[in-house]
């Protein structure tokens, strides 16, 4: 089972975006995010690459 720690700063930060802009948040991380962790297969993004020698962590 995945475990997580929601920071502060995120908690904030998804306070202050608007209805839509949460919705289509949740939806990004449940179609596309959340797949790709299972695969392991992590879309380009700025910021985003994997830990060298260690299978399934990622790192910004």
């Amino acid at each position: 089972m995945p475990t997580y720690v929601t920071l502060p700063r995120f908690a904030t930060g998804l306070q202050h975006l608007t209805r839509a802009q949460r919705q289509h948040f949740r939806r990004v991380v449940r179609e596309a995010f959340t797949p790709d962790l299972r695969t392991e297969l992590i879309r380009p993004a700025p910021g985003i690459k994997r830990v060298r020698c260690t299978p399934g962590v990622f790192d910004r």
